[in-house]
Formats: C-alpha cells, sequence, structure tokens
C-alpha cells in the first residue's frame, strides 16, 4: 500500500512538473536576471532545483547525442521526452535519498572527502589542500552549486555502500 502511494505521488509530482515547464520557459527569463536557482520540485524534505534538472537534461541529451553519432534538434529532444527522463532520475534518486534519511543512514565526513577525491581527484593539490581555482572552474563547467556536488558526492556514497552491503 505504502510503495503504491509513493507511486502514485511521484506520478503526480511528474505531471505537475512536467505543466510547470510551460510556464517555467517565461519564469526562466526572469530567474536568470538574478541569477537565482529555483526549487522546482520537492519530494519529501529533497528539493530537485533548475540546477541539478538543467544539468541532468544535458547529460542525458549528450548520452542520447553519443549514442546515435549525432547531434539532436530540439523537436527530437522533446519527441524523445529526454526532459522527462531527467525528471524521472531526479526524483527517483530523491526518493532513495528521503529513504536513507528516513532510516537516519548517514555516513562521516571523511567517507564523503574519501569518495569526493575518487570522482574528482583533480580537486587537491599535492599538499592534500583545495584547489579553489579548480573547484569554480568545475561547478562552472557542470553548471552545479556546491551544494549540489556535496548532495551529489553524500548519495553516490550511502548508494555505493548500501548497494554492497546486499
Amino acid at each position: 500500500m505504502r510503495s503504491l502511494r509513493k507511486s502514485w505521488i511521484g506520478i503526480i509530482l511528474i505531471f505537475l512538473f512536467t505543466i510547470s515547464l510551460f510556464f517555467w520557459r517565461q519564469g526562466s527569463r526572469l530567474s536568470n536576471i538574478f541569477d537565482s536557482d529555483n526549487v522546482i520540485a520537492e519530494v519529501g524534505n529533497i528539493p530537485i532545483s533548475t540546477t541539478k534538472f538543467n544539468r541532468t537534461l544535458q547529460m542525458n541529451i549528450q548520452q542520447f547525442n553519443r549514442m546515435l553519432s549525432k547531434e539532436l534538434t530540439a523537436e527530437e529532444i522533446r519527441r524523445m521526452q529526454i526532459h522527462q527522463l531527467a525528471l524521472r532520475a531526479l526524483v527517483n534518486d530523491a526518493v532513495f535519498e528521503n529513504e536513507f534519511n528516513n532510516l537516519n543512514f548517514k555516513l562521516d565526513e571523511t567517507i564523503i572527502a574519501k569518495k569526493t577525491k575518487e570522482v574528482i581527484p583533480q580537486l587537491y593539490d599535492d599538499n592534500n589542500e583545495l584547489d579553489e581555482n579548480y573547484l569554480n572552474q568545475f561547478l562552472s563547467q557542470q553548471r552545479l552549486k556546491i551544494e549540489d556536488i556535496v548532495q551529489i558526492v553524500h548519495y553516490d556514497a550511502r548508494n555505493e555502500y548500501f548497494k554492497s552491503a546486499f
């Protein structure tokens, strides 16, 4: 019963988000004036920001471009519903992240730091100090904020640990 309710909530969120995309095009012009990052959906206590959605969407488009060996047009992207794939992935991750939080499944900061070094080894110099120039460049290229990268690494570390336990 509980999983059925979560499924319906996920479907409703996807539907509401898809509708909001029509209004979002107009709102994004205003949002970019102030360089703000809006929360476009929340799954439990996990916010899904425009930054995370845009990044996930771009990653999906790039993946399809590689698979098809061509650059997709905007019409092809809409027809293939890549925006919905991106949103589903973010909602799915948020559902699991909520479950991790509900179970109070947290990892120590040293584990998160180690995982960060594995994922982004160039982030630290030879003296094991943070390379702020590289960090800023990386965040800019990935279209992320520091909070997003921390959340992504934390989720990935918990997810890997959880999968390895089973």
